[in-house]
């Protein structure tokens, strides 16, 4: 019913744009990268996670409690087809893309620091929810507001715990 009460120069032009051949091109390159994106869970998760029983070999340690740790910090495997779905992550100028990765490299550094509860040094549980809320701040997606405060909660409390663990590491003075 909308469809037909729109003026036709109107039509031609959704049409135009929504059945562009690059639209139609990036889309399904987005679609493709989702799925293959999700499917390398399987390398991180237990009882599989072949990459971590791997690591777990090298590193001499128990592997499914190496398992377990992997499949923790890799919660960004869930996250980033996200961002290949709802952002310019595939269709964009390389500053949109730039922007995008460092953006999503600090959300998922953020989660995995508020999952594991250790930046530069340990977090207390309320950093961990900060920390956790401006991780999925900076996930979501198109939403530049929530991007620079997300980041900018992320960038503070991590050099706090820099500023921390530096404090902590000085010898005392007599």
């Amino acid at each position: 019913a909308l469809v037909e009460a729109a003026p036709p120069e109107v039509l031609g032009l959704v049409y135009g744009q929504v059945l562009d051949p690059s639209v139609i091109t990036a889309a399904l390159l987005s679609a493709h990268l989702v799925i293959f994106w999700l499917s390398q869970d399987s390398n991180v998760t237990p009882p599989v996670c072949l990459t971590a029983f791997a690591a777990a070999a090298i590193a001499k340690t128990p592997p499914m409690s190496t398992g377990l740790m992997s499949w923790k910090l890799a919660k960004g495997l869930y996250l980033l087809p996200v961002l290949f779905a709802y952002t310019n992550f595939v269709g964009g100028t390389a500053l949109e893309v730039f922007v995008l990765f460092i953006v999503a490299t600090l959300g998922v550094y953020a989660l995995g620091a508020a999952i594991e509860g250790h930046m530069e040094a340990p977090l207390n549980w309320p950093l961990r929810i900060l920390t956790a809320i401006a991780g999925v701040a900076l996930m979501w997606p198109n939403t530049p507001f929530l991007e620079i405060g997300g980041g900018a909660i992320v960038l503070a409390i991590l050099f706090w715990t820099i500023r921390q663990d530096r404090a902590k590491q000085k010898p005392a003075s007599a």
